[in-house]
């Protein structure tokens, strides 16, 4: 019995003790601000930071106690948990992912200027440095046949050299020009970028030329399907356009990029220059018909100021202002009034009197401003018998 009761009472005295130190442990941990080792943990975790790449972490800051365990307001670490989340949440990875951060950086915004140096490598690239145009030859000859015409500022591919000569490759043509006349690489680039405009062709039927970069948004004029229009810049779907002084927005989708502006065929460039001037296939054949009937015995050089000063009339306000209009005008040119012009028409001029008028409209004038010549004596600038003034 003794025995029972000793046992009883040591067992009533270790639970005693275990309650006694356990009460204690809990007043100490109030008390001294001590904390579980799993609580720290994840407190060590949100005091450096770690919500940034841990997204439970942020979680549990975010709902305090919803575990069961009281935060401890004394440290205040959700308030910098918090915090801290907001910094990386709101203005440090979403911003940067997708606000402004990202979208600058991926956005397909391009200037003119941009999208030809994305498709040229200008190491390789020479540009026409002259006043109007240069010819391309067949062979590196100035007898050699004209296959092309490099306007000024346009460019071309450069094959190699050879003496004074460069020869070079654009599209289908494929040639010689002589190097004095070119400029390469980075200058090549200037010069094509301050003389040629980046340009691209309507496709759609009929093309709203926009206010804003929006279907929505007024209309500024329309264009016809192959139109051409200049462009400024390429920003999300939409090319920035040149319209009548104005700048407009049309859908690129509907624009075909026409890219780098390179050497044309002599047909192409005198019927080009020839529609710049107003000139019909039938005026082209009048032109050469005047300078035969004026300049048929001259030299090349003669029978081309002809041709200018009929083209300078053209553009004076003292004149008509078509070639069929000045050639005709009473009193002006004798040959007219002869019926000797009528009949070199009607057969046709000869091959070097079309080869003059095409160097005119190419714009070669050997007579500056003239407006006037007379074959003999006279004033003003003399090529061969006649004087020009």
């Amino acid at each position: 019995m003794y025995r029972k009761v000793k046992t009883a009472m040591a067992v009533f005295g270790c639970v005693t003790a275990a309650i006694v130190l356990f009460t204690h442990s809990v007043s100490a941990s109030e008390v001294g601000g001590s904390i579980s080792p799993l609580i720290a943990e994840e407190n060590t975790g949100s005091s450096t930071g770690e919500e940034s790449t841990s997204p439970p972490a942020a979680e549990e800051n975010q709902n305090p106690g919803a575990d069961g365990t009281q935060p401890d307001s004394g440290t205040g670490e959700s308030g910098v948990s918090s915090g801290t989340e907001e910094k990386t949440t709101v203005s440090g990875t979403e911003e940067k992912t997708t606000g402004s951060g990202t979208e600058e950086k991926t956005s397909s915004s391009r200037t003119a200027e941009e999208l030809i140096d994305d498709e040229v490598d200008w190491s390789q690239m020479a540009a026409a440095n002259v006043k109007n145009c240069v010819n391309i030859r067949k062979k590196a000859s100035t007898k050699s046949k004209i296959v092309g015409v490099l306007q000024k500022g346009h460019a071309v591919k450069v094959v190699g050299t050879k003496g004074s000569w460069t020869k070079i490759t654009s599209g289908k043509i494929k040639g010689y020009i002589k190097s004095k006349y070119l400029v390469f690489g980075k200058k090549a680039r200037k010069k094509y970028l301050k003389n040629v405009e980046v340009t691209g062709t309507v496709t759609a039927k009929s093309l709203a030329i926009r206010k804003k970069a929006s279907k929505k948004a007024g209309k500024l004029g329309t264009k016809k399907k192959g139109s051409q229009l200049t462009i400024i810049s390429l920003e999300d779907g939409w090319y920035k356009v040149k319209y009548k002084k104005k700048k407009g927005y049309v859908a690129a989708k509907n624009i075909d990029f026409d890219g780098l502006q390179g050497a044309v065929t002599l047909k192409a460039y005198e019927k080009s220059q020839a529609e710049a001037i107003g000139c019909s296939s039938g005026e082209l054949d009048m032109l050469a018909a005047i300078i035969e009937c004026e300049a048929g015995g001259e030299k090349r050089v003669g029978k081309v100021a002809v041709g200018a000063v009929v083209l300078n009339r053209v553009k004076s306000k003292r004149f008509p202002g078509t070639i069929a209009k000045v050639i005709k005008q009473r009193g002006q040119f004798s040959p007219v009034g002869s019926g000797k012009f009528a009949r070199v028409l009607s057969r046709g001029a000869r091959k070097d009197c079309y080869e003059a008028a095409r160097a005119a409209l190419n714009g070669e004038n050997p007579v500056g401003n003239a407006l006037f010549f007379s074959a003999g004596r006279g004033r003003g600038q003399q090529i061969g018998n006649q004087h020009f003034y």
